[in-house]
């Protein structure tokens, strides 16, 4: 129990969160239940040499857990979606982590030949219990992570937002600094050069985006420009329902935004509910500002 809570609490620190924490615990935990399961089973005696087997086990397929998590959450940020990036992420890693398993199971179940019944023992458990834990990781992994958002606590601190977004982006009034960096790691960042549009009249969209650095205008029909800086938010409507852009925002220079969508909004809604009551009370009060300022025109 001491390694379990350990480890929990060391991969809840590593990646922000107790849901992610315990998400990542579940395919690490299924390999020692069916390990003590089968020595029930079987009538396996529990001795010095068994006892250890669950320890080694969880050590070894913790460090798959790992791997295959650090390397989802540098994926996650280039790929369209989180289940394009999961199949990029196995990819990647599941080879390596398939014949790491294999070696390892493959040298402990030698020792299941061994005329010393407590070596015999502990080899073909060790191996089976290694061969679980590879299964666990190809298969329960990747299905329990595909609804759950990854972020590192190196995104946390390695990430620049400017000086206080708290205080001078309205979408993020009324919490904190942590709060701002937890809710901009879970969307979607996109860059656009000086002169590219952001958005496009006639194009098809469903989400908005928030201006975090640079600055653009908005191309009425009319030939009239709306200028907008850090902390600007174009294509509302979009976010509502879906509709095709009323006019073009075009970059006058490098800008950086977060891309709001229905995906990011449930993502926020299912990890930080409390952030995400006052982030949808601020998005209502932009949204009623800009319905009353279209009143009076």
């Amino acid at each position: 129990m001491l390694a379990f809570s350990v480890i929990f609490a060391v991969l809840a620190f590593m990646f922000l969160s107790l849901r992610v924490g315990l998400a990542a615990m579940i395919p690490n935990v299924l390999p020692v239940v069916v390990f003590f399961g089968l020595m029930g089973w079987l009538g396996v005696e529990l001795n010095l040499a068994t006892s250890i087997i669950g320890a080694v086990a969880l050590g070894i397929s913790v460090d798959d857990t790992i791997h295959y998590m650090a390397r989802l959450n540098r994926i996650v940020k280039r790929a369209p979606s989180q289940h394009e990036a999961l199949l990029l992420t196995m990819r990647e890693v599941g080879r390596p982590v398939v014949i790491t398993s294999i070696t390892l199971t493959a040298g402990f179940a030698v020792m299941s030949v061994s005329e010393f019944a407590l070596i015999s023992t502990f080899g073909w458990l060790s191996a089976l219990t290694m061969l679980t834990a590879l299964l666990t990781n190809l298969t329960l992994l990747p299905a329990i992570l595909a609804t759950v958002p990854v972020v590192s606590v190196w995104d946390l601190v390695s990430y620049r937002l400017g000086p206080s977004p708290h205080l001078t982006i309205p979408l993020f009034h009324g919490l904190g600094r942590l709060a701002v960096r937890l809710i901009v790691l879970l969307g979607l960042l996109k860059r656009f050069e000086q002169g590219s549009h952001i958005v496009k009249r006639g194009d098809e969209a469903r989400e908005m985006y928030l201006i975090l650095e640079g600055d653009a205008e908005v191309r009425l029909d009319s030939g009239k420009t709306v200028p907008l800086g850090r902390g600007g938010i174009v294509g509302e409507m979009a976010l509502l329902r879906r509709s095709r852009r009323a006019a073009d925002v075009v970059a006058l220079t490098r800008v950086e935004v977060l891309a709001i969508d229905e995906d990011f909004l449930r993502r926020l809604r299912v990890r930080y509910p409390r952030f995400a009551a006052r982030f949808f009370i601020n998005i209502a009060r932009i949204l009623s500002d800009r319905l009353e300022a279209a009143n009076r025109r």
